[in-house]
């Protein structure tokens, strides 16, 4: 931003008084401030108009299933809820298309069973699915992975990372989270 520019913002917001170089540098960083707040609404913005669509969406080419819709209290994505069994993550960069592929993959799901496990190649008891791809494997695999990666869970379908890599003390607090979430006590294999 040009000094000129700077002092017509400075203007607008009535800071004419005194302009020097530490007037100019709090300036650019209420602008920069600003701006991050009006980048932040408008992603909160879309993300909001495109829940809508994809909920119209849902509703017009799902008509015989049951869909509820929550809002994770950990990362604030809305989660589909599909006939109260199966859950997939709406992503600010999920499209129509990989919306409808997941839900019809877990519907198929729900119909013939998850299959085995992609990883131990075990019968999926307890399915985990990955938010990017909808690839299904075992809790067990899913712990594994967590503690493998040292807090960072790979999928082995499309190589979506997510988490961030913890301290040896904290990967088993978080295996025990995980339990929790999973609503069940998990027999661990390594191998």
């Amino acid at each position: 931003m040009s000094r000129s520019q700077l002092y017509h913002e400075a203007k607008t917001l009535g800071w004419t008084t005194t302009w020097n170089k530490s007037r100019s540098a709090e300036l650019r960083q209420y602008i920069d401030k600003v701006k991050a707040k009006d980048k932040a609404e408008v992603k909160s913005r879309y993300y909001e108009n495109k829940k809508k669509k994809i909920k119209k969406k849902i509703r017009k080419h799902y008509k015989d299933e049951k869909f509820t819709y929550i809002t994770n209290p950990d990362t604030r994505y809305t989660e589909i809820l599909i006939n109260d069994v199966s859950r997939i993550t709406l992503l600010p960069d999920s499209t129509w298309n990989e919306i409808k592929r997941h839900i019809n993959k877990k519907l198929a799901g729900q119909r013939d069973g998850f299959g085995d496990c992609v990883i131990c190649c075990e019968e999926i008891t307890q399915n985990v699915t990955c938010t990017k791809c909808s690839g299904n494997y075992c809790a067990d695999c899913y712990i594994n992975l967590f503690r493998y990666g040292e807090g960072i869970v790979t999928c082995p379908h499309c190589r979506y990372s997510f988490g961030r890599i913890l301290p040896n003390f904290m990967i088993e607090i978080g295996v025990e989270s995980i339990k929790r979430k999973l609503g069940k006590e998990i027999r661990f294999t390594v191998t």
